[in-house]
C-alpha cells in the first residue's frame, strides 16, 4: 500500500477497519454518509415498531392455526404512532435523521444517553420509552453499554431495537432481561457473533427478533455508496 492515500470504507462504521494503521500512515478516511442510508434505517426501525406495536407474533400464529374467532380477534387493540414515545440512543446522523424520520409519522422522540454517560434525567425518561433504538458507534466507551442496569430502567413493555453494532449489547443481560420480564423484548439488526453461533445465547430466545444486517439494504441506499 505504498500509494494508498484515501479509503473509502463501506458502509456507516469505521470498526472494522485498522484505524490506528491508517492514522500513523496518514492515510486519509471516510465512511459512506448519504441520506439514503438513513431513510433505509428509518424504515426499518418503523417496520419493528409496526411488528410489535401489532402483535405479529399472536396474529400470525392465530391465522395459522385457524383460530379467527371474533374472541381472540377483538383481545387485539392497538395503539396509533401518535401514542408512542421513542428513545434515540445517538445524536450522529444515522441518530438525527431517523428522529426526523419517526417525527413526521406522529411519534415522540426523544435523545437519551447509555453507561458513563447517563444523568438522572435519562433515567427518568427510560421508564416511559415505549422503544428504544440504538444508533451509536462502536468505541471503547460504548462496548456493552447497553447491559443490566440499563435493562432494569427500561418499560417492562418496551422493545429494544439495534441497527449499528452488535457488541454495545451485553447480550446475556439482553436475554436474563427477557425472561426476567424487566423489557418485552428486542429487535437485533445487528449482533456480536454474525453470523450466531451453534450455541448462542440468542438463538432459544423467542423474544427477540433477529434480522442478518441488513437494514441499510435498500436499493437507493446501495447506489448513493457506490455513487459517493
Amino acid at each position: 500500500y505504498v500509494n494508498l492515500s484515501f479509503v473509502q470504507i463501506y458502509g456507516r462504521g469505521t470498526d472494522k477497519v485498522c484505524t490506528d494503521y491508517l492514522d500513523e500512515k496518514g492515510i486519509y478516511y471516510c465512511n459512506c454518509s448519504g441520506t439514503e442510508i438513513m431513510s433505509a434505517i428509518g424504515e426499518y426501525v418503523l417496520l419493528q415498531i409496526l411488528f410489535w406495536e401489532r402483535n405479529f407474533f399472536s396474529l400470525n400464529k392465530i391465522a395459522h392455526d385457524g383460530s379467527w374467532d371474533w374472541k381472540k380477534r377483538k383481545a387485539y387493540v392497538y395503539r396509533s404512532m401518535r401514542q408512542l414515545k421513542v428513545g434515540i440512543v445517538g445524536k450522529g446522523k444515522i441518530g438525527m435523521g431517523v428522529s426526523e424520520f419517526l417525527k413526521l409519522l406522529g411519534l415522540k422522540v426523544f435523545f437519551i444517553n447509555a453507561g458513563d454517560r447517563m444523568e438522572e434525567r435519562d433515567k427518568k425518561i427510560l421508564n416511559k420509552l415505549d422503544y428504544i433504538s440504538l444508533h451509536i458507534s462502536l468505541t471503547a466507551d460504548t462496548v456493552g453499554c447497553i447491559e443490566k442496569e440499563f435493562f432494569a430502567l427500561m418499560n417492562k413493555n418496551a422493545v429494544l431495537i439495534n441497527t449499528s453494532r452488535g457488541e454495545v449489547i451485553n447480550e446475556y443481560d439482553l436475554v436474563a432481561a427477557y425472561y426476567n420480564g424487566e423489557i418485552r423484548g428486542a429487535s437485533l439488526d445487528v449482533t456480536v457473533n454474525e453470523p450466531l453461533q451453534e450455541n448462542d445465547c440468542l438463538r432459544k430466545c423467542n423474544g427477540i427478533v433477529i434480522t442478518p444486517h441488513i437494514s441499510g439494504r435498500t436499493e437507493a441506499a446501495l447506489m448513493e455508496n457506490v455513487k459517493e
